[in-house]
């Protein structure tokens, strides 16, 4: 399985989990797989997102953990990758995201862009 991938807790695969613990207000579950035991942390589905799912390698450690570097990966990669272009915000410089004309950290922080 990869690092990550969409998915929320309503898709079929990740609801026959084990729910194991919470975070952000409810937002985000951390599941265990009955069958080779490997967690995930998995946003609880919203219909106005596709969410994510991020194999979690630890889950002692997921409680104080920040998914943010990972959640801006997968807006790369579902994006298809960067593009030749500069970011349009003002004052950044980063390469925007292809079909964008954000990069990912303006897009992610500035636009609440998150697929």
């Amino acid at each position: 399985m990869p690092e990550f991938l969409r998915g929320t807790d309503a898709d079929p695969y990740f609801r026959d989990m084990t729910i194991v613990s919470h975070k952000s207000d409810g937002w985000v579950q951390l599941v265990r797989c009955t069958y080779c035991s490997q967690h995930w942390q998995v946003d609880s589905w919203e219909r106005y997102s596709t969410g994510l799912a991020i194999k979690v390698p630890d889950a002692r450690t997921w409680p104080d953990s920040d998914d943010l570097a990972i959640r801006k990966q997968a807006l790369i990669s579902f994006r298809g990758g960067l593009s030749d272009q500069q970011c349009r915000w003002a004052g950044c410089e980063n390469r925007a995201l292809r079909g964008s004309a954000y990069c990912p950290e303006c897009a992610y922080h500035k636009t609440g862009l998150r697929e």
